[in-house]
């Protein structure tokens, strides 16, 4: 993702969701797996219910720039 960035105006990019951020190189798995002993489950299971939206019409949170 920050490859793509780089290369391409960042206005000419689609926005990104929250959702791309965590899953673009396995962000979430790693974080998560490098951190589970400090991690809440409220945490565990907020991240997992965001990540499972879909679409606006779910509320999906989309990053502008």
């Amino acid at each position: 993702m920050e490859e793509l960035l780089s290369q391409q105006d960042i206005k000419t990019v689609r926005p990104l969701s929250v959702r791309m951020i965590f899953e673009d190189n396995h962000n979430w798995d790693a974080f998560s797996l490098a951190n589970k002993d400090i991690l809440r489950d409220v945490e565990i299971k907020e991240v997992n219910k965001m990540m499972s939206c879909i679409g606006i019409s779910k509320m999906a949170l989309l990053l502008q720039y």
